[in-house]
C-alpha cells in the first residue's frame, strides 16, 4: 500500500491512479460522517463528489507534507455545511404562500389540519432548546438575519452562530426531516 506522501506526490502530477487510491481510501470516511451530519445517503454521495473534484481540480496546489485526512475532513465539512446553506436559500426563495400550499396540500381539510400540527410540532421543538439557541435559530430564520448581524447583536463569535443553527436545525431534521426544515417559516410564525 503507497504511503500518502508518495500518493500526493504523483496526485500532483495528474497521476489518476494515485487519485484513485486517494479516493478508495477516504471516499467511505467522508461519506459516512456526512451521512451521520445530514441522514441522507445522497447528500453524503454529493458531497464526497464534489470533495473529490475539488481535490483533483486542486492537485498541483496539494502539499504533500500536510496531512491530508485532516485537509479532507475540512473541506467535507464545509461542503456539507454549503449545501445545507445552498438547500436553504433556495427554499427561502419560495413563498410562504407557495410553502403554505405544499404543506397544506391543497383544498383537502385534512391536509390543512395536519400542517397546522407539524406547525405545532415544530414550535415546540424550538420552545425546547436552550434559550441562546432557541433565539439565535429565530433572529436567523425568523428575522432573516445573517451571521454576522447575529453575532454582533449577541457578542459572539459567527462561527458560535453557526454551530448553534447547525445545531436547532439537526434537532428539526431528526424529528421530521429536511423537507419540514424547508417549511419552517411557513408552517408557524413565531
Amino acid at each position: 500500500m503507497p504511503n500518502e506522501l508518495h500518493l500526493i506526490d504523483r496526485l500532483r502530477q495528474s497521476d489518476y491512479d494515485a487519485f484513485s487510491t486517494l479516493y478508495r481510501r477516504y471516499s467511505p470516511r467522508v461519506y459516512h460522517t456526512v451521512l451521520r451530519m445530514f441522514g441522507n445517503a445522497d447528500v453524503a454521495a454529493d458531497v464526497v463528489q464534489d470533495l473529490f473534484l475539488k481535490i483533483w481540480e486542486k492537485r498541483a496546489d496539494m502539499d504533500p507534507s500536510g496531512n491530508f485526512e485532516a485537509y479532507i475532513h475540512v473541506v467535507a465539512r464545509n461542503l456539507a455545511y454549503s449545501y445545507l446553506r445552498n438547500e436553504l436559500d433556495k427554499l427561502e426563495n419560495i413563498s410562504t404562500a407557495e410553502a403554505a400550499a405544499m404543506c397544506a396540500g391543497g383544498d383537502d381539510p385534512s391536509k390543512e389540519l395536519e400542517a397546522m400540527s407539524t406547525g405545532e410540532f415544530i414550535r415546540r421543538i424550538i420552545d425546547s432548546m436552550p434559550p441562546v439557541r432557541r433565539q439565535i435559530f429565530i433572529m436567523s430564520r425568523f428575522d432573516n438575519l445573517s451571521h454576522k448581524e447575529i453575532a454582533a447583536r449577541m457578542n459572539i463569535s459567527e462561527r458560535t452562530v453557526e454551530s448553534h443553527i447547525y445545531q436547532a436545525l439537526k434537532i428539526i431534521h431528526k424529528s421530521l426531516g429536511l423537507f419540514a426544515v424547508a417549511l419552517l417559516p411557513a408552517a408557524i410564525s413565531v
